[in-house]
């Protein structure tokens, strides 16, 4: 009898593991290769926008203000993208990048160049904020649609 039930706890012990690593896989959990698109593999929001570039800059100061965050840096090597480091006020990175398809025409000015498609994407912390990612974006482009056109300047929104 005692070797039975050794023999029962072991098929007990190996259904429950081979069950939690079914469960695993159904729900999209990443293993320590480091998949794509699991569980516990945050990429952060992205989307597809509408804006001069000239008016990116003052577009992402608009954002943070609104929402309680700080522009720590820029990065502006690339001429593609503008690539922000951001902080919450509970002390969470925020990466924000904004990239263009290509580079600016040096023989116009970028005031003239008129609304072109960006690409604008948003990581909050280790594990994101999908909230706070979306608010800003849309922040973002509320924004760049209000400075569309030549030498344009809005007042902020009342609620701002």
């Amino acid at each position: 009898m005692p070797n039975q039930r050794s023999n029962i706890l072991v098929l007990g012990l190996s259904a429950a593991i081979l069950s939690l690593g079914g469960l695993c896989t159904l729900a999209g959990c990443s293993g320590s290769a480091g998949g794509r698109g699991g569980m516990f593999t945050i990429e952060g929001t992205a989307v597809r926008a509408t804006g001069e570039w000239s008016d990116v800059d003052a577009a992402v100061m608009a954002a943070a203000g609104h929402r309680g965050v700080v522009v720590e840096s820029v990065n502006t090597t690339d001429p593609t993208a503008f690539d922000y480091r951001l902080i919450t006020s509970k002390q969470e990175d925020i990466a924000l990048v904004i990239t263009r398809d290509k580079a600016p025409d040096p023989t116009q000015r970028l005031s003239q160049e008129g609304p072109i498609p960006l690409r604008i994407s948003c990581r909050v912390g280790t594990f994101g904020d999908s909230v706070l990612e979306r608010d800003l974006i849309d922040d973002i482009r509320s924004r760049l649609g209000e400075l569309t056109g030549a030498f344009t300047s809005k007042p902020l929104p009342s609620g701002w």
